[in-house]
């Protein structure tokens, strides 16, 4: 989110950009086994990937070229992949409990679990004295 924030705000103070159109995003090719890959990082999880035959529209390949951001704007990435994926998973457990339906299928039935090994993770990363502050509403 920061990302489109610090796009938006550039393009307010920019000159002769009304009306253009500007891909915002991190100006790297990430899978879809990528993505799952991380979110098994942060969560300490191990998800496995389900193969289904390919449909009509799924895109195979994307890559967001923010040249012209760049170029037009200033835009420069201030939060990369991992961040932002990390940034993301912490605001969901962090809204997880505000669900009252326990099978809800976010995260269903093993969320209070989820919470607490992404917090205890979260302490112990921080401790380290790699990433973010951990955050705790214990």
């Amino acid at each position: 989110m920061l990302n489109n924030v610090e796009a938006n705000l550039l393009a307010c103070k920019a000159g002769d950009v009304a009306g253009e159109v500007f891909n915002i995003a991190c100006g790297e090719r990430f899978t879809l086994l990528d993505l799952i890959g991380e979110i098994n990082t942060i969560l300490d999880k191990h998800i496995e990937p389900r193969f289904e035959p390919a449909r009509t529209g799924d895109v195979k390949h994307s890559l967001a070229d923010i040249s012209k951001a760049k170029k037009q704007l200033g835009y420069e990435v201030k939060v990369d992949f991992k961040e932002g994926l990390e940034r993301t998973v912490e605001h969901i457990v962090s809204k997880i409990k505000d669900y009252p339906d326990k099978d809800a299928d976010l995260l269903s039935a093993n969320r209070d679990e989820i919470v607490h090994d992404f917090k205890g993770k979260r302490k112990k990363k921080a401790q380290r004295g790699k990433g973010t502050k951990a955050q705790s509403s214990e």
